[in-house]
């Protein structure tokens, strides 16, 4: 969690940095394992909305 939250803020306070590399595009995302700190950001990400109460489905997360 720590490793996370050290890279989200590094990322933010910076995006550009190239020791952040680049994200792959969308499509590619289910190729890479959960070992990569981006992937876990977004799995958490998508954990964390998926556990609240959405009105629809449609508000519904589905990227990975």
């Amino acid at each position: 969690m720590t490793e996370m939250l050290s890279w989200v803020t590094s990322t933010a306070k910076n995006p550009c940095d190239p020791v952040i590399g680049s994200m792959p595009e969308k499509p590619k995302w289910k190729s890479y394992g959960n070992q990569e700190t981006w992937k876990k950001v977004l799995l958490f990400r998508e954990a964390a909305f998926l556990k609240r109460d959405f009105g629809s489905s449609c508000e519904k997360l589905s990227w990975l």
